[in-house]
């Protein structure tokens, strides 16, 4: 088993006004309020998550197979698996196939509109691509993926705006986004 270990975080978040469902504008700033994570990888294609979070301290796990990575899960897991599966391709390219062992913890409240699913998947993400040596995917492609893992494995219809504030955030600055071109720029509210 790999010895060294890695530690992530991703912010929550909250918006000034959010539209982006419909393909609107959104002005959303990161929030001090974060998931963290330590990871590191493992020798076979076990993966072993558990989140401080999970109240009864259950251990998920699941193997990295086509069939395990598919959606089905009906537990806080899924929307880890979710972004597995969305890093398969980049996985099989650098040719690491290896499962990993990943620990959350977080003070983003759930359920309280904050992000904490976005802060929980992006957080997954730069897990992923750092243990797997990833360097090819952008900030804005990885909050893109989080949405489709959203989508497909918790079935929760979400718009861009908690996944861009999550993986595009910048101390000090609020992120003016336009849902439709997907372009950002930074706003200096509160400085």
């Amino acid at each position: 088993m790999n010895t060294l270990v890695s530690i992530f975080h991703s912010s929550g978040g909250f918006s000034y006004f959010k539209i982006d469902y419909n393909d609107g504008f959104v002005l959303p700033a990161a929030l001090e309020l974060a998931t963290f994570a330590v990871a590191r990888l493992r020798d076979d294609k076990t993966c072993k998550i558990i989140s401080a979070l999970d109240t009864d301290g259950s251990l998920a796990e699941f193997e990295l197979t086509e069939q395990a990575l598919m959606p089905g899960d009906e537990t806080w897991a899924k929307y880890v698996k979710g972004v597995v599966n969305k890093y398969c391709k980049e996985i099989h390219q650098v040719g690491q196939v290896t499962g990993f062992e990943i620990a959350f913890a977080s003070d983003v409240p759930l359920g309280g509109s904050l992000s904490s699913s976005a802060s929980l998947e992006v957080c997954t993400a730069a897990a992923r691509e750092q243990l797997y040596g990833i360097t090819t995917v952008s900030k804005v492609d990885r909050a893109l993926r989080c949405v489709e893992a959203e989508h497909e494995y918790a079935h929760v219809p979400c718009g861009i705006m908690d996944k861009f504030i999550s993986s595009c955030a910048e101390e000090g600055f609020a992120l003016l986004i336009d849902c439709r071109s997907m372009e950002i720029k930074k706003s200096g509210i509160g400085r």
